[in-house]
């Protein structure tokens, strides 16, 4: 019943959009801007119609504290009108504690981490399930949770592509992670703990499953997600309604 109104409203906002765009008294930049809005609302509404006219598609978004991957997997889920699954919102309602609320050490060891990635996996597998795509936002710092999410996307005969956050300017990493203190984060992660997990992070390589490639998050969140689209469009993963809306 929820999927149903979502695509009515996005339906309605894309006629109006369609409207303002063939309306002479508007401006060409105007109309212009218009016409993509109500191509992408459109799109948004059938991705809630429970139509599968592309194939799924699932994307792990993931790379070490502070690169801005939650950011980039955010945009995107925006940009192609599927949901966010992360792992830092799953590993607290499990725990049943408040999104923004600090977690407790417990739930980030080995066996917790695990049992955290299983679940926004089956989650995803489920949204796959339905013909919709969906993306992962986590560290996928161990090649088996990459692994994992590849596998689950093959089952559903969903394509897989993992994209890699990357940030080179420590410093910049550094001061991400300090300014979360501020900002009320879901992210527990803290500048402490960066040098430790850049040492365990275990990165790409020829023997991980499915597609794969890295996006410069150490710019604008505006040129990461046009990268992202970039590539995800040179690859043809990206579903053809968005393609026909870039």
């Amino acid at each position: 019943m929820i999927d149903f109104y979502l695509s009515y409203r996005a339906w309605v906002r894309g006629k109006v959009a369609a409207f303002l765009a063939t309306d002479p008294s508007t401006s060409l930049d105007a109309r212009a801007a218009e016409r993509d809005k109500a191509r992408r609302l459109f799109g948004l509404a059938r991705s809630f119609s429970g139509v599968a006219v592309d194939r799924p598609f699932l994307l792990a978004v993931g790379g070490v504290i502070g690169s801005g991957k939650s950011t980039l997997a955010a945009a995107l889920g925006r940009e192609l009108a599927v949901p966010v699954i992360s792992s830092d919102r799953a590993r607290k309602a499990a725990a049943g504690i408040a999104a923004t609320a600090r977690a407790d050490a417990s739930l980030y060891d080995r066996e917790s981490r695990d049992s955290t990635y299983v679940e926004i996996v089956r989650s995803a597998a489920g949204v796959l399930g339905s013909g919709r795509g969906a993306i992962l936002d986590a560290t996928f710092s161990e090649q088996r949770w990459r692994e994992l999410a590849a596998e689950a996307a093959r089952a559903r005969n969903a394509d897989f592509v993992f994209i890699e956050a990357t940030c080179a300017d420590r410093d910049r990493l550094r001061q991400r992670l300090a300014g979360r203190r501020q900002s009320g984060s879901v992210s527990d992660a803290t500048e402490q703990l960066l040098d430790s997990f850049l040492r365990d992070f275990q990165p790409i390589s020829a023997s991980d499953l499915g597609s794969r490639f890295s996006v410069d998050t150490g710019g604008t969140p505006e040129a990461a997600v046009a990268e992202a689209i970039r590539k995800l469009t040179a690859s043809r993963i990206l579903p053809a309604a968005a393609r026909r809306a870039s």
